[in-house]
C-alpha cells in the first residue's frame, strides 16, 4: 500500500480511473432516474410494455401528424390528404383519420393484418375543428423500423434495469475508493519522507478553488451550447467536459489534502489570512482595553461600578421597575458575599504564609478578576518561599554531609599526630633540649585545639540539622545551673572572676540534662575566655510568667564591636584578633541545642556588658 501511494504513475492512473468511474457512475445514476420515471422499477413487465407502447405510439403519431393538422387548418383551400404534400405514413403503425364531421378522410388500415393494439387520439386544429385519429400498432413491425427500434430498446432497458443500478453503485464505490486513495497519496513522493509541496500547493487554496470553478463553468457553458445541436460532437463535448471537471476537482482536493497534512490550509487561504488579521486586530483592541482597565486603580473601578449601578437603579425606580431593582439587589448581595468569601480565603492564606506555613495552595477555580490575580500572586510567593526553603535545606544537608565526611577524614591523621606527639613528649622528658620540648608542646596544644575544633564542627552540624537524640526529663533549672557553675570553680578562679548567683528554688523545666550541660558549658567557657579579670559574673535563675530564665552577665575584656546576631553566627568570636583557642562555634551550638528542646538563647550587648539569656517553658506549661 505504501509503495502504491508513493508511486507517481499509480496516482496518474488512479486519477484517470476516478474520472471515468465517476462520470460513468453519474451517467448510470441519471439513466436509472430516467428508467424510474418510465415506471420500470414499479411496474410488471406486461403493465410496463402496455404503458410504454401506448406512450410511444401517441408520441410517433403526434410528431408525424400534428404539423399537418395545423397546416391544413391554416390552408383550407388545399386538400392536404389528397395532395399528399408530406409523407405521413409511419412504418409499423396504420391509422384512420376522420374529419370534424366524422367523415373518414385518410386511412392505411388493412384488415388482413394482425394488430397488437388500437389507440384513439384527437387533434384540435382550430377552435371548432377536431380531427379524430385511430392508430393501429402492427403485431410484428418491420425490422429496422422506428417503431420496432423504440419498442426493442424499451424492453431491453426494462430487462437491464437492475443491472444499471448495480453498475451505478459499483462505479460510485470504485470512485470513493480511488478518491480516498488519491487523498492518502497526495503530497507523497517516492524516495522522500514527509509531505512534499508542489507549486500549486503553496498558493492560496480558496483562490485556486475559484479558478477551478470558473474554468469548469466556462467549459460547461461551451459544451451545453454545442450539445444543443444534438450531434455526436455535442455529446463528446459533454463527456470530455465531465471528465475534465472531475480531474480539476480531484486536483483541488489533493492540494487541499496536502495542505491539511502540512497544517497550512488556513495559512494558505485568503479567507484564513483575512480572519487571522481580523483576529489579531480584535486581540490587540481587547488587550488595549484590558490594559486600560487594569491601569485604573481598584478603588476607582469599584466607584465606577457603584456609580453605574446607582444610575441604573435610579432609572429603574423612576420608571416604576421595582422588581428589577429587587432582583438586581439580590444579585449584587450574592456577588458581594461571594467576593467576601474569596477575600477571606486570601486573608487566611496570607496569614498562614506570614506564620511560615508554606506549601498550601489557594484554590483559584472559583475566583475571578482582581481577587484571582491576588490569589495567583500569593501562590507565586508560596512557591518561591517553598523553593527557597527546599534549596536551603538541600544546601544545609550538603554542608552537613561535607562537614561530617571531612571531619571523619581529619580525625584519623589527627589521632596519629596526637599519639606521636605524646610519644615525643615522653621521649623528651629527660632531654636538656628546651627548644625541642617547646616545639613539641606547641604541636601538642595545636593538635588538641584542632581536635576540639573538629569535634565542635561535627556537633554544630548535627545540632543545626536536628540530628541529635533528645531525651526530655523533668529538671530543676536552678540546681542544674549551680552544678555547672561548681564544675567551673577552678577555671573561674584561674580567670580571676567571682560569681554572684541569685537562683530561685523550684524552677522546673522539661529538657535533656546532657544537652543542657553542653549549653551551659559553652556559655561558661565563653565567660572564662572573654570576661575581664577581677570582675564579677552575675548568674540569675528565675521564672518570668510561663518561662524559666537563666541569665549570665559579665564585663568583656575587649571592646564588643559586633552585634548579638553576628556573635551567634558560626566561627565568630568576641575578640577581633582571634588570639584565643576558641572555635567560634560555642554559642551557635548552644543556640541550636536550645531550639531542639523548644528553648531559646538570646544575647545582649550593652557597652562592654555581655548578657546571655537562656529561656525554656516551665514544667507546668509544658505539661
Amino acid at each position: 500500500m505504501k509503495k502504491l501511494t508513493y508511486n507517481q504513475s499509480a496516482k496518474i492512473i488512479a486519477a484517470i480511473l476516478l474520472s471515468v468511474t465517476l462520470v460513468v457512475g453519474v451517467g448510470l445514476s441519471l439513466l436509472a432516474g430516467v428508467l424510474s420515471e418510465y415506471g420500470m422499477y414499479s411496474m410488471s413487465k406486461d403493465s410496463f410494455e402496455k404503458c410504454y407502447t401506448q406512450r410511444n405510439v401517441q408520441y410517433l403519431v403526434d410528431s408525424q401528424w400534428q404539423k399537418h393538422f395545423h397546416w391544413a387548418a391554416d390552408q383550407p383551400e388545399y386538400n392536404w390528404y389528397d395532395n399528399k404534400r408530406v409523407d405521413t405514413d409511419i412504418e409499423g403503425i396504420d391509422i384512420i383519420v376522420k374529419d370534424p364531421n366524422g367523415v373518414e378522410v385518410y386511412s392505411t388500415y388493412d384488415s388482413s393484418r394482425e394488430y397488437a393494439g388500437e389507440y384513439d387520439f384527437a387533434e384540435d386544429t382550430s377552435e371548432h375543428n377536431l380531427y379524430e385519429v385511430k392508430a393501429y400498432l402492427q403485431k410484428e413491425p418491420p425490422q429496422g423500423s422506428i417503431v420496432e427500434q423504440i419498442l426493442r430498446i424499451g424492453m431491453s432497458a426494462y430487462d437491464s434495469r437492475v443491472l444499471v443500478i448495480i453498475l451505478a453503485v459499483l462505479n460510485v464505490l470504485a470512485s470513493v475508493v480511488l478518491f480516498v486513495l488519491l487523498m492518502i497519496a497526495a503530497g507523497r513522493r517516492e524516495g522522500e519522507e514527509g509531505v512534499h509541496l508542489r507549486f500549486v500547493d503553496k498558493g492560496l487554496i480558496d483562490v485556486y478553488w475559484v479558478a477551478v470553478v470558473s474554468a469548469i463553468s466556462i467549459m460547461w457553458l461551451i459544451s451545453i451550447e454545442v450539445f444543443a445541436s444534438l450531434t455526436v460532437a455535442g455529446i463528446v463535448a459533454c463527456v470530455v467536459s465531465a471528465i475534465l471537471s472531475v480531474i480539476l476537482c480531484t486536483m483541488w482536493c489533493m492540494s487541499a489534502s496536502v495542505q491539511i497534512k502540512n497544517r497550512t490550509i488556513i495559512r494558505n487561504s485568503l479567507v484564513g489570512r483575512c480572519c487571522k488579521l481580523v483576529w489579531r486586530a480584535v486581540r490587540f483592541i481587547w488587550s488595549v482595553i484590558v490594559d486600560i482597565i487594569r491601569a485604573v486603580p481598584f478603588t476607582w473601578k469599584t466607584l465606577l461600578i457603584a456609580t453605574v449601578v446607582i444610575g441604573i437603579n435610579f432609572i429603574a425606580v423612576t420608571s416604576g421597575a421595582i422588581g428589577f431593582v429587587v432582583i438586581e439587589s439580590i444579585i449584587i448581595l450574592l456577588f458581594v458575599a461571594y467576593s467576601t468569601m474569596n477575600i477571606d480565603a486570601l486573608d487566611k492564606a496570607a496569614e498562614k504564609l506570614a506564620n511560615g506555613e508554606i506549601g498550601q495552595k489557594i484554590n483559584l477555580s472559583h475566583m475571578f478578576g482582581a481577587i484571582k490575580r491576588r490569589g495567583e500572586n500569593l501562590n507565586s510567593i508560596d512557591e518561591a518561599v517553598s523553593k527557597a526553603v527546599e534549596e536551603k535545606m538541600k544546601s544545609e544537608l550538603f554542608k552537613t554531609e561535607l562537614i561530617t565526611n571531612v571531619s571523619h577524614d581529619i580525625k584519623t591523621p589527627l589521632t596519629s599526630i596526637i599519639n606521636y606527639t605524646d610519644l615525643l613528649k615522653q621521649h623528651l622528658e629527660d632531654s636538656d633540649d628546651e627548644t625541642a620540648r617547646e616545639y613539641v608542646e606547641i604541636i601538642s596544644n595545636n593538635s588538641q585545639r584542632l581536635k576540639k575544633l573538629t569535634s565542635d564542627i561535627v556537633e554544630a552540624s548535627k545540632a543545626s540539622t536536628g540530628a541529635v537524640d533528645v531525651e526530655l526529663a523533668d529538671l530543676d533549672y536552678g540546681m542544674l545551673v549551680e552544678q555547672c557553675v561548681s564544675e567551673y570553680d577552678d577555671r573561674l578562679e584561674a580567670a580571676k572572676l567571682s560569681v554572684v548567683a541569685n537562683v530561685a528554688e523550684d524552677v522546673g523545666i522539661r529538657a535533656d540534662s546532657r544537652l543542657m550541660w553542653r549549653i551551659i558549658d559553652n556559655i561558661l567557657s565563653n565567660i572564662c575566655k572573654y570576661a575581664m579579670e577581677g570582675t564579677r559574673v552575675y548568674i540569675d535563675v528565675y521564672e518570668e510568667g510561663d518561662r524559666a530564665v537563666a541569665e549570665f552577665k559579665n564585663i568583656s575584656s575587649t571592646e564588643l564591636n559586633i552585634t548579638p546576631e553576628e556573635m551567634m553566627e558560626r566561627f565568630v568570636r568576641g575578640d577581633a584578633s582571634r588570639n584565643t583557642d576558641g572555635s567560634g562555634l560555642g554559642l551557635s551550638i548552644a543556640d541550636n541545642l536550645a531550639k531542639l528542646q523548644d528553648g531559646e538563647l538570646k544575647l545582649g550587648i550593652d557597652g562592654d556588658l555581655f548578657k546571655a539569656r537562656l529561656e525554656f517553658s516551665t514544667r507546668e506549661c509544658v505539661e
